[in-house]
């Protein structure tokens, strides 16, 4: 469908296009360039058995979790000067499932699609990470405000977003939908590996090394060599503080210069931290979460 804005009494939205999906009632927002056309060519590919999903609600630690992949996958070699992420790992919703077909293959391919929306081949695997959704809201508010030729959302602000976010009403839906979703899904499928961006911050080598055994057991094994050199090369060149300088050297650039820069934005993190006194409690497959 054509692309729209809401406007509800006097409370600010940022510019989403509306699509329709057989999983949905009604229409599901996604960002303005996406058309109906572009994203039932995404939901109907066909996965090819050795194909890795990067599959996560926006904000959550994608850009990390992708950066990890391709170095595991690299054998620790990182993207060079003027290289995206996006030029190696394709976005399965702006790209469409005809140009993701022409991708060599194995191919890795990045996702914010819900389970049901997401295509699916029982050896195909999926790596689903998700992330406190106070830090998430912060994130997404910030990354929508900076891409005003996207939303049109520039002086828009927090409390107007946090009443959009709550709703389900951005791009890429519902978050205490979708991550839920996912996770009981994951509990029932060998093929789907559940990460916490909270974990991968407090102990990123574990993380990392149950990572590249889902992927493979022969990518644990090389991170493990000769006295863990691999490993240590990858927990370096995905750190955020080399993320951030690559950034800067213009080795991530376009949506990824922006995705990586907006971690170290001093006004996301103050709203963070004010964010934190206010606990948020959700379910999670009968479990309940308090994220203070």
């Amino acid at each position: 469908m054509a692309s729209k804005r809401d406007e509800k009494a006097g409370v600010k939205r940022p510019f989403y296009a509306y699509v329709k999906h057989p999983s949905i009632d009604g229409e599901y927002p996604v960002i303005g360039h996406i058309t109906q056309e572009l994203f039932n060519s995404a939901v109907n590919y066909k996965p090819d058995p050795s194909d890795l999903f990067i599959a996560s609600y926006p904000k959550n630690g994608t850009t990390w979790l992708m950066n990890i992949i391709h170095l595991i996958k690299t054998n620790g070699v990182p993207l060079g000067k003027g290289q995206c992420l996006d030029d190696v790992i394709p976005f399965l919703e702006f790209e469409g499932g005809e140009v993701i077909k022409r991708a060599q293959k194995p191919r890795t391919i990045k996702t914010h699609l819900f389970y049901d929306m997401t295509p699916h081949n029982p050896d195909a695997k999926y790596v689903f990470v998700a992330r406190n959704p106070k830090d998430v809201v912060v994130s997404f508010y910030y990354h929508t405000v900076g891409f005003d030729e996207h939303y049109k959302f520039k002086n828009g602000t927090f409390d107007d977003y946090f009443g959009v976010f709550l709703s389900g009403g951005c791009d890429s839906g519902d978050y205490f939908k979708m991550v839920p979703e996912w996770f009981k899904k994951s509990q029932e499928r060998k093929n789907i590996h559940f990460m916490l961006y909270e974990d991968m911050k407090k102990d990123v080598r574990s993380e990392i090394l149950k990572l590249a055994e889902f992927l493979d057991d022969s990518y644990q094994q090389s991170l493990l060599e000769n006295d863990e050199e691999l490993l240590n090369k990858v927990i370096e060149f995905s750190s955020f503080k080399k993320m951030q300088k690559d950034s800067k050297d213009g080795v991530f650039v376009s949506d990824c210069n922006a995705q990586v820069l907006n971690y170290f934005n001093s006004k996301t993190k103050m709203l963070q931290q004010k964010n934190k006194k206010i606990p948020l409690i959700i379910s999670i497959n009968s479990h309940v979460y308090r994220f203070i």
